[in-house]
């Protein structure tokens, strides 16, 4: 697909600023370093996208996950994941599909900064008002160590660029996260089609990504060679 498809974004220019740009605007492209610029543009284009647009959205995400990603994965084997907001990409349908499938799903538990801990997840219907708006299971406090154990990682981006960089939420909880996870673990992000981008800033401790899975493109496999 071409860069100058409207469904992406091109690499954005280098700048003389150092990515300090504290004014970030929604309307012009940031610096090439500068997480917090890429972080107001995609999360304004986000939320103000039509409610339409977001479930449709979701809808074509989840008939991806259920045909070309759960199939792949053996009954009873885990699935980390985590329990999206209404802005985000994908669902809590998602999950429960997986639970569906036969697969034990784990989700963050909120808590100091640190690696996170996990619950298993056992439906919507269970889930708790947890701190920073988000919602978990009721359920007993995994250590992070389980996320060694999971075939398959769900791991959110507010975007994701073509080799496999990941721009998380800022907070830092899954850069030291994912380095527990086993060698051979699978590591997707869910990202909306503009979500998918040429290239994105990366640091020294980021964790690429593997696989994504858009609404329009489905599975987009990183070749990390």
């Amino acid at each position: 697909m071409s860069s100058k498809d409207p469904g992406r974004e091109t690499r954005p220019a280098r700048s003389d600023r150092g990515g300090e740009d504290g004014g970030a605007s929604p309307h012009t492209l940031p610096a090439a370093g500068d997480k917090h610029g890429w972080r107001v543009r995609f999360r304004a284009r986000r939320a103000a996208a039509a409610q339409e647009d977001l479930r449709a959205e979701s809808e074509s995400l989840a008939a991806t996950w259920r045909t070309e990603i759960l199939t792949t994965l053996p009954r009873g084997a885990t699935v980390c994941a985590y329990v999206p907001t209404e802005t985000e990409p994908g669902g809590v349908r998602m999950l429960d599909d997986a639970l569906a499938a036969g697969l034990r799903v784990l989700v963050p538990v909120t808590g100091a900064p640190g690696p996170l801990s996990w619950a298993q997840y056992t439906g919507s219907g269970s889930l708790r008002p947890a701190r920073y708006g988000l919602l978990e299971p009721p359920g007993p406090v995994l250590a992070p160590s389980a996320i060694a154990g999971a075939t398959l990682i769900l791991v959110p981006a507010v975007a994701v660029d073509l080799r496999g960089v990941r721009l998380g939420r800022g907070g830092g909880y899954y850069d030291r996260t994912l380095p527990l996870a086993a060698p051979g673990a699978a590591m997707v992000c869910v990202v909306g089609d503009g979500e998918l981008v040429d290239e994105l800033p990366e640091d020294p401790h980021d964790v690429r990504v593997g696989t994504v899975l858009t609404p329009r493109r489905g599975v987009v496999r990183i070749d990390r060679h």
